[in-house]
Formats: C-alpha cells, sequence, structure tokens
C-alpha cells in the first residue's frame, strides 16, 4: 500500500516537469498522495506504540491484576 502511494507521488512529481499546462494540478496531487502516506505512517507508529506500551505494563504490573 505504501509503495503505490510512493510510485504515485513520484510519478506525479516527475510529471510537473515532464507536461505543460498542469503543473499546479500534478503539485496538489503529489502533496495529496504524500499527506496520506505521512498520515498512515503516523497511524502505524501511534499503534505501535501504544501496543508497545501495553506490553510493558502488563509486564511490569501484569502480577497485581
Amino acid at each position: 500500500m505504501t509503495g503505490a502511494w510512493t510510485f504515485y507521488t513520484a510519478y506525479s512529481v516527475r510529471s510537473i516537469v515532464e507536461t505543460e499546462g498542469q503543473d499546479i494540478s500534478h503539485l496538489m496531487f503529489a502533496l495529496r498522495s504524500m499527506r496520506n502516506l505521512l498520515s498512515l505512517a503516523v497511524v502505524l507508529v501511534l499503534f505501535l506504540l501504544t501496543f508497545d506500551a501495553r506490553e510493558l505494563l502488563t509486564s511490569v504490573f501484569g502480577e497485581f491484576f
């Protein structure tokens, strides 16, 4: 999934250089695609941090519950 977003972002950035008259639309698509990619990365990092914190708390306080 991230590979496809990265590919489309790179394709849009390349299209800015190769085409005439549609630079802004290609730039906006690239920025939108990059925002989606970074949003996914933030969600994954938050999920992994939450999972890691839960595992740490379970291992430290597991004997009390």
